[in-house]
């Protein structure tokens, strides 16, 4: 019977995933790559990185990034899911996706998002687990003299704040309740000063994201 091992990567790991995964490049590199995953996470890096072992070798690779920012630490990425050529087929990406749902919630994730070419495996893989298209962006690959569509998905693994709508409304409510409805109009060249300095201060506010 065959076993099924999903972990994290190690540096240990070059040889299996030169041979089986990144195939096209050199040994020291794909060694290199991997003496850097491994470091980033005895760091404590928001980038996560691993691996499905079959039998005693890898044989598959999937890397989380969790988003960084305060307000955003509830995000996850997924990227680069990808199976050896010879064990596709066999499921491992699907074993993959789901123990990345458990390490994503361990992590305080709720949400998950991933991008893969349009009507490719990949593709129907995120739609049958409960990934929902959130965008497309036409043309948003160019290789090998060809234009490919990149699909946008999203999906939710967690319970996100039960009252954050509410408290969304009371913000939007106390504001209301604090305009004085007998407040002087301001002439239209105020108002067009005004918004024009609230776009400034909400450009200020993201560039420290």
């Amino acid at each position: 019977m065959e076993s099924l091992v999903f972990r994290e990567i190690k540096k240990e790991d070059y040889i299996d995933i030169k041979n089986n995964i990144y195939t096209d490049m050199d040994l020291e590199e794909v060694e290199n790559i991997c003496l850097d995953f491994e470091n980033q996470m005895e760091q404590g890096s928001n980038w996560h990185y691993f691996c499905i072992e079959l039998d005693g070798k890898v044989e598959g690779i999937i890397i989380l990034e969790q988003d960084e920012r305060d307000a955003m630490h509830h995000i996850g990425s997924i990227y680069t899911v990808i199976v050896s050529a010879d064990k596709r087929q066999q499921h491992l990406a699907q074993y993959m996706l789901e123990n990345i749902d458990k390490i994503a919630k361990d992590l305080g994730i709720k949400i998950l998002k991933c991008e893969c070419i349009k009507d490719t495996p990949a593709d129907n893989l995120f739609k049958n687990n409960d990934f929902k298209v959130y965008g497309e962006l036409k043309n948003a690959l160019i290789e090998d003299g060809s234009c490919y569509d990149l699909v946008l998905y999203a999906k939710t693994i967690d319970e996100i704040l039960p009252n954050a709508k509410e408290k969304s409304n009371e913000i939007i409510n106390e504001e209301y309740s604090n305009t004085d409805e007998n407040e002087e109009v301001i002439s239209s060249d105020e108002n067009d000063n005004e918004t024009e300095n609230n776009v400034e201060d909400s450009l200020d506010e993201m560039s420290n994201f």
